[in-house]
């Protein structure tokens, strides 16, 4: 009776170490991406902060006024 061999043959290990360096390299690109994004987002959030914050002393400002 014919057994599997307990290894891949040569071509499916190359092709599975090209899977997984192509899976890598797109994990690696979403992660940079996605670092990029959230960079983006803390920028924002601080400016809309400092906007609130502005609009907040605006307002106590005009309240104070006669």
């Amino acid at each position: 009776m014919n057994e599997t061999p307990a290894t891949p043959d040569p071509a499916n290990r190359m092709e599975a170490s090209l899977a997984v360096r192509k899976a890598h390299r797109e994990a690696t690109s979403q992660a940079g991406d996605l670092a990029d994004r959230l960079a983006e987002v803390d920028l924002h959030q601080r400016e809309a902060r400092y906007l609130l914050e502005r609009a907040g002393m605006l307002e106590r400002r005009r309240r104070r006024a006669p």
